[in-house]
């Protein structure tokens, strides 16, 4: 399994995921500083089954899945549930 998460930061104040097409984790991430992740800064693969997050930020990830909206660099914006549904090899490193 890899991170259905890597590679977008949350945009501040609102419920959307941005695409920046490298390293970020919206998990780690807050208004004032994107994050990259942290897997792949200690030089593993990231693997959301083996992220060391805590527990709220596992919370944060199911509600993510289930409130947001991504804005991809290519094609339309879409909810988070329907990407992960419809473009399963997308943004997985």
């Amino acid at each position: 399994m890899s991170c259905p998460f890597y590679g977008f930061h949350l945009a501040p104040s609102t419920h959307v995921l941005i695409d920046s097409a490298g390293n970020e984790c919206p998990l780690y991430s807050d208004a004032h500083q994107l994050s990259p992740c942290q897997m792949e800064r200690a030089a593993d693969h990231p693997d959301i089954a083996l992220c060391p997050l805590d527990d709220l930020r596992i919370h944060l990830a199911a509600h993510i899945r289930a409130n947001y909206s991504l804005i991809r660099r290519t094609g339309p914006a879409l909810t988070f549930a329907d990407w992960e549904r419809n473009h399963p090899q997308e943004h997985r490193p």
